[in-house]
């Protein structure tokens, strides 16, 4: 539980005055296989508000560090069902970001609340 407790503290502090996180959960940059390959990079952290779902850059490292936001989506907009058996893969505007099932939860808790 402390991960998810850390991706909301460092997602609220970015959000704007009165927007209310609805649901927040990691992301892989790349396919969880290619890892090791080389690719590493950065990850996502997707939040879901009452206003829209923004997608942040985080560190390499540390899932809860926050660089920047990369872009943001209407709130209306659904993730779908996760399909996958460990990870499920996600179209996040242009991106593909992958999320461990440990997170489908909060998937569907935005999807739930998605106007």
């Amino acid at each position: 539980m402390a991960l998810e407790t850390n991706l909301r503290a460092a997602v609220t502090a970015r959000l704007s005055p009165g927007e209310e996180l609805q649901a927040a959960f990691p992301a892989l940059r790349s396919a969880p296989w290619k890892l090791f390959g080389g690719d590493g990079g950065y990850n996502y952290i997707v939040a879901a508000t009452n206003r829209r779902v923004v997608v942040f850059q985080t560190t390499a490292v540390k899932l809860s560090t926050v660089r920047a936001v990369l872009f943001e989506l209407p709130r209306n907009h659904r993730f779908g069902p996760p399909k996958g058996r460990l990870y499920a893969r996600l179209q996040l505007g242009s991106l593909d970001a992958w999320v461990h099932r440990r997170f489908w939860d909060q998937l569907h808790a935005a999807d739930a609340t998605a106007a």
